[in-house]
């Protein structure tokens, strides 16, 4: 039998028998929200040139109730207790009871500027946020938290490990905040060519702070994942969007997207130093506020949050689409075919400033596999074509659609998170018979 732990919120009464699983947390998370808006256009000149402001205020009530719990199988216990109550003090799991608020504002402004009826300019400065959020933490109902401590400084003289008896260096925080993106842009919304032409470019400058990171390291960031507050990132970039109608049947289609993202700043996981109400930090000789120091039979292992001046993982320099499609008809019938093409530039899976997953010193050290659930691999670009054909006839329609025509594998991702090298291909080629009756 195990958990869940007494006296907290969980899914049902009595205790969970026959669990095979190491841990598992029956938990509630949600938020109550109370939030007002208000916007306003003004004509500076009537049907021509108009001014839109906005403003939203917000507040967050989030909580997160219920508890973490182990499985159990040889401490004695009290199956029969309301809530599957244990007797083996903290071999249960741990209860947790967080609540935060959050409240703030979010503006918008724009300018639009119809140049003629069938062009139009503009300007937008906005801002976005996505809330934040709880980690995994041991915490009571009258508000007391326990922050798990986890970084033991170690140091490997002559290949051999030896860490520092409680010198954890680290408190995983009880939960995250939320992050703030602020986006300035211009652009041009057109039509030509007496509307055969839909033509659309933007640029844009983005200032992306306090980004929301998942950090998985168990070797030594303990054996869950856990979200920080890390760096800031500036985004600028471009966006060009068309539709052409190039004959009565034949139109084309596409757009692209082209971005440059740099981290600007170095912040790090900081050292808690020696923290009173935390044993396992007692000999921690890492000042408080200083970056952890996490030695490997490699070398110390590089920070954790990025490096300035270097590019976000998953964020491909260039990407772009495009498609042709013929209609015709025969009689009472109405065939069609189009073909497309999709390019999703290379990009890497984590921070540039990670160990390679290329370099034998750190990918599978001795035979014994990667030191770190944290390797950088580098993903290439793919570029990926579709097609179809089909015919409509009144209501009915029947085509046959090919994806991923020519077979590209990718792939979509490469990590080492199991400790081993895993890729994610593209879905492979497919073709699928599709047919349908609009009513």
């Amino acid at each position: 039998a195990v958990g869940p732990v007494p006296g907290t919120w969980s899914t049902q009464a009595s205790p969970i028998v026959n669990n095979n699983t190491a841990f598992g947390e029956d938990a509630q998370r949600g938020y109550k929200q109370t939030a007002f808006f208000g916007s306003i256009d003004f004509d500076l000149i009537p049907k021509v040139l108009t001014v839109t402001g906005g403003t939203r205020w917000y507040h967050y009530d989030e909580f997160e109730e219920g508890s973490e719990f182990y499985t159990e199988s040889t401490s004695p216990l009290l199956i029969n207790h309301p809530n599957g109550a244990c007797t083996a003090a903290g071999l249960c799991g741990f209860p947790m009871f967080l609540h935060k608020t959050e409240t703030g504002t979010r503006s918008r402004l724009n300018v639009t500027w119809h140049i003629t009826p069938d062009i139009m300019a503009y300007y937008t400065f906005s801002q976005g946020f996505r809330p934040g959020g709880f980690n995994r933490t041991h915490s009571l109902p009258n508000g007391q938290v326990f922050l798990a401590a986890e970084v033991p400084f170690c140091t490997y003289p002559g290949g051999v490990k030896t860490c520092v008896a409680n010198s954890d260096q680290y408190e995983k925080p009880a939960g995250y905040d939320s992050d703030n993106l602020i986006n300035n842009e211009v652009g041009l919304k057109s039509e030509f060519f007496d509307h055969h032409l839909l033509f659309n470019v933007s640029a844009y400058y983005m200032k992306w702070e306090n980004e929301q990171l998942s950090l998985f390291e168990p070797t030594v960031l303990g054996n869950t994942t856990f979200n920080v507050n890390g760096p800031n990132f500036v985004i600028k970039g471009f966006e060009v969007q068309f539709v052409a109608r190039l004959t009565d049947g034949l139109s084309l289609q596409g757009s692209s997207s082209v971005n440059s993202s740099r981290q600007q700043n170095s912040p790090c996981l900081e050292s808690v130093g020696v923290d009173p109400n935390n044993a396992k930090t007692a000999n921690n000789p890492i000042p408080a506020g200083s970056c952890v120091v996490v030695n490997s039979p490699a070398g110390p292992l590089p920070n954790a949050l990025g490096a300035y001046g270097t590019s976000p993982a998953f964020s491909p320099p260039w990407m772009f689409n495009l498609r042709a499609r013929y209609d015709w008809e025969m009689g009472d019938y109405l065939p069609f075919a189009w073909i497309g093409a999709s390019h999703i530039g290379p990009m890497s899976n984590e921070p540039k400033n990670y160990f390679s997953g290329t370099n034998p010193l750190y990918a599978n050290p001795n035979g014994t596999g990667p030191i770190t659930t944290l390797l950088l691999y580098e993903i290439p670009g793919y570029t990926t074509y579709d097609g179809a054909i089909g015919v409509s006839k009144g209501n009915w329609m029947a085509q046959i659609v090919g994806a991923n025509l020519t077979n590209a594998y990718g792939p979509t991702n490469i990590s080492s998170g199991q400790f081993i090298k895993a890729e994610v291909p593209l879905r492979p080629r497919t073709v699928t018979f599709l047919i349908g009756y609009k009513f």
